[in-house]
């Protein structure tokens, strides 16, 4: 059996969770390819996805933004700083009502994203590129939800 790693997860407003885990992966690009996250790693995501792995082989995923790990050489504590709400999720294996709406949302927000960046391809708008960018944000994180089929419908066990 590999050594424990004790995960802190601490909120801009120093809020902290722990959790004993076997490891941490991170998702490479939405695709189903993970990295295995090292000691005397450090890393810095605008939006963060990645899983842990529990002593019972059970997956949480997280999608967390503005976050900031770190994985000390010297020992078996990774710390993640990150900027939102912690919300642990849960892979599943039917659609959900949850699941069916964040393809709906999926759905209407890439329509409008279109929408927006034709405008501002055809310079007839003075749409914000900020708007658009916040709209690549969104999708992103839906596309999470739905290609992983994560729904937070499970209790997670807090320390």
């Amino acid at each position: 059996m590999s050594n424990s790693i004790t995960l802190r997860l601490v909120s801009q407003n120093l809020h902290k969770v722990k959790f004993q885990i076997e490891k941490l992966e991170l998702n490479d690009h939405l695709k189903d390819n993970w990295i295995n996250f090292k000691p005397g790693s450090l890393a810095s995501f605008k939006i963060a996805f990645f899983r842990i792995t529990d002593s019972d082989n059970k997956q949480t995923y997280f999608i967390l933004r503005n976050a900031f790990f770190i994985y000390e050489n010297d020992s078996d504590d990774i710390t993640i700083r990150y900027n939102d709400t912690l919300q642990p999720l849960y892979q599943k294996e039917e659609i959900t009502p949850f699941l069916q709406d964040k393809e709906q949302q999926l759905a209407k927000l890439v329509e409008e994203q279109k929408y927006l960046t034709a405008l501002d391809d055809l310079n007839i708008s003075t749409i914000n590129k900020v708007k658009i960018q916040e709209l690549e944000d969104q999708i992103w994180v839906l596309k999470a939800y739905t290609l992983f089929a994560l729904d937070p419908t499970e209790e997670a066990q807090w320390n």
